[in-house]
This record gives C-alpha cells, sequence and structure tokens, in this order.
C-alpha cells in the first residue's frame, strides 16, 4: 500500500495541536451550554411574567365588566367585555401562527402542500414487485 507523505507531513508537524484543540473545543462548548442555560432561563421568567400580568389584567377587565353591569351600564360593559375577548384572540391567533412559522420540527408528509408521494411505478417501468 502507497504511503501518503502528505498526511504523514501534516500528522508529524501537526500532532501538538490536538490538545489544544480539544480545549479549545471544550471552552466553545461549555460557553454556548451556559449562554443557552441563560437564554432559557430568562426566556421562562419572561414567559412566567407575561402569564401572570396577563392574569392581573384579566381579572381587573372582569372587575370592571362587573361593576359596570352592577351600575346599570350593559352595554359598555359588554362592549368592554367583547373588546377584551377579540383582543385575546387575537393574541391567540398571532401566538399560533408564529409558533408555527419559527417550529423547527420538518413539515409532516401529510401536510406539506408541496409533498408528492412517490407512486410504485414513478420511473415509467412496469412494477413487477406484487
Amino acid at each position: 500500500m502507497r504511503e501518503n507523505r502528505h498526511s504523514n507531513s501534516y500528522d508529524r508537524d501537526h500532532d501538538h495541536s490536538s490538545p489544544a484543540l480539544h480545549d479549545l473545543t471544550k471552552k466553545e462548548q461549555d460557553y454556548r451550554h451556559k449562554w443557552q442555560d441563560k437564554f432559557l432561563k430568562s426566556n421562562t421568567v419572561t414567559f412566567r411574567l407575561g402569564q401572570v400580568f396577563g392574569l392581573i389584567y384579566h381579572l381587573a377587565v372582569l372587575y370592571v365588566v362587573y361593576n359596570l353591569i352592577q351600575d346599570g351600564e350593559k352595554s359598555l360593559a359588554l362592549k368592554i367585555f367583547a373588546a377584551n375577548l377579540a383582543l385575546v384572540a387575537f393574541a391567540l391567533l398571532v401566538t399560533g401562527v408564529e409558533r408555527k412559522i419559527l417550529s423547527r420540527k420538518p413539515a409532516r408528509k401529510g401536510r406539506d402542500k408541496n409533498f408528492k408521494p412517490r407512486g410504485r411505478n414513478d420511473r415509467g417501468g412496469r412494477d413487477d414487485r406484487r
């Protein structure tokens, strides 16, 4: 078998760089994991704060609507309640579309409009497998 002198000289010349490359890769992975943990924690905290403030907002709207009904302003209470309901529906719609767009999952075969399933006889010849 013929020896490749280029690879042998590369191995001989760069043999000392392997531990340094390993250390550099390890440092980069540690940095990436710390960054991902920090991002996940901040994202979770932001999500929870949004839920808490959303709950407080909706309770306040229900309180206002209840007081308006008690004061005899049923029409205004209904308008405020309907506007709040429309706002929630719009937020759910935007959130659902955003999740679909930003999802990393590949499209499923049955859901992808551009997917064309291969038939039994796509190559133009006879299909003898039965």
